[in-house]
C-alpha cells in the first residue's frame, strides 16, 4: 500500500529554509560522533561504541533478504560517492543535493529492512513500518548512540547524555558545535513531530466527517426504503475536535527520529519546494558542506547496522559480501565510502565484534 504524502504546508523562502536544514544536517553530522574531527575519526568511535553493546544473538533467519537490502544501500551509498568525485564545484552540488537528501534516506530505509530480516522480521511493504521498525530497533532502547537513538515524543526528547543541557527553544540558525548540536537536532525531530501531529488531527477530523456522511446516507436509506420522499444530501463540514480528542491524537504519535527527519526532508525536495537546495544556498562552499554531511551520516548509518549484521549474520558472511560488492560493482580510482569502511570492519571482526 503506498505511503500518503503529506499536506504541503507553508513553506519559508528557499535561503531561510536552506539555513535551517543545512543547519539540522550539520547537527545530526556532528552527533555522529561530538568532538571528531574528520569522518574516519567519527567512524572509529562509532565503531568502538557499538563494540561496547552486549553481544545479540546468532540468527539466519532472514539471510538472503538483509544481504540483499545491504547491497540495495551500498549501491545507494555509491551514488553520493560518485557525486562527490564528479562535481568538486559547489554550484553543481546544489542540484545534486536535492537528491543526495533522498538518497541518503533511502540508506537508511535499506538498512533498517537489512537489520529487520536479519532478526527474523518480513520485509516492511511501506515507509511508516520501515520507520516504526527504525524507532523500535533504536530510538525505543534505552542506548546512547546519536543520532540514531535520539527521539522526540510526547514527554519530550529521550537518549540525550545527562550531561547535555538541551536549549528550548533555539533557533534555527544558531551556532553548531559539540554542545548545540543535540538542542538542534531536538529541534529537527520536534518540528518534525509536530507536522505528524499536525497529519494526525487532519486525518481525525477528516474521519469524523465521513462517520458523519455514513450515518446519514444509513438513516437516509432507511427513509426511502420505507416509502418517504428522499432528501438532498447536505455538506457536511468536518468536525472540530474536543481537547480530549486532540490530546489523545498526539499521545497516540510515535517518537520521531533522524529517520523520519529525513523522511520529512525527502518529501519536501522531492514533491514541495525542491528550491531550497538550489535557489537556497548564499554562502559558497555550503552546498559541498551538505553534501559532506550527508556522506558522513550516510557512512556511519550504515557502519552501525553492518556491525550489527555481522554479529546476527556472522562475520566471515558479512565481510565476504563487502569484498563482492567492491569487486564487482565499485568503480577503481574512486573512493568508495564502503571501502575506507572495510578496514573498520576487518579490524572489529578480528577483535570478535
Amino acid at each position: 500500500m503506498p505511503h500518503a504524502m503529506p499536506k504541503a504546508r507553508g513553506h519559508a523562502p528557499p535561503p531561510e529554509a536552506f539555513r535551517t536544514h543545512s543547519n539540522y544536517l550539520r547537527a545530526f553530522a556532528r552527533l555522529v560522533a561530538p568532538g571528531a574531527g574528520t569522518t574516519d575519526d567519527a567512524l572509529a568511535i562509532v565503531a568502538a561504541t557499538v563494540a561496547s553493546f552486549p553481544a545479540v544473538g546468532r540468527t539466519l533467519a532472514g539471510k538472503h533478504g538483509a544481504l540483499n537490502s545491504l547491497s540495495i544501500a551500498w549501491r545507494t551509498e555509491l551514488l553520493l560517492d560518485l557525486t562527490a568525485s564528479a562535481l568538486a564545484d559547489d554550484e553543481f552540488v546544489k542540484l545534486a543535493n536535492t537528491w543526495a537528501v533522498i538518497q541518503v534516506y533511502y540508506v537508511f530505509y535499506h538498512c533498517t529492512q537489512a537489520l529487520a530480516q536479519a532478526k527474523g522480521h518480513p520485509r516492511a511493504p511501506s515507509h511508516p513500518k520501515t520507520q516504526n521498525q527504525f524507532y523500535d530497533f533504536w530510538g525505543a532502547r534505552a542506548l546512547l548512540i546519536s543520532p540514531w537513538t535520539l527521539a522526540f515524543g510526547h514527554s519530550g526528547y529521550r537518549n540525550v547524555p545527562p550531561s547535555v543541557q538541551v536549549q528550548h527553544p533555539i533557533h534555527p540558525w544558531s551556532t553548531c558545535d559539540d554542545l548545540t548540536c543535540w538542542s538542534l537536532a531536538v529541534m529537527a525531530l520536534r518540528t518534525t513531530r509536530e507536522d505528524a501531529v499536525l497529519d494526525t488531527l487532519a486525518q481525525k477530523r477528516a474521519d469524523g466527517q465521513r462517520e458523519r456522511r455514513k450515518a446519514w446516507d444509513a438513516k437516509e436509506a432507511a427513509r426511502v426504503q420505507h416509502g418517504l420522499k428522499a432528501h438532498k444530501r447536505p455538506r457536511f463540514p468536518k468536525p472540530q475536535l474536543t481537547t480530549e480528542e486532540k490530546t489523545q491524537a498526539r499521545q497516540r504519535v510515535r517518537p520521531s527520529t533522524i529517520m523520519d527527519y529525513l523522511f520529512r526532508l525527502r518529501i519536501r525536495t522531492n514533491y514541495e519546494d525542491s528550491a531550497m537546495f538550489t535557489d537556497g544556498p548564499e554562502v559558497e562552499g555550503a552546498s559541498l558542506e551538505v553534501l559532506h554531511n550527508l556522506r558522513r551520516l550516510s557512512a556511519a548509518t550504515l557502519l552501525v547496522h553492518e556491525l550489527t549484521l555481522a554479529e546476527l549474520l556472522g562475520r566471515d558472511t558479512l565481510l565476504e559480501q563487502v569484498t563482492r560488492f567492491l569487486d564487482l560493482t565499485a568503480p577503481t580510482g574512486i573512493v568508495v565510502s564502503l571501502r575506507q569502511r572495510l578496514a573498520l570492519l576487518q579490524q572489529h571482526a578480528r577483535n570478535g565484534v
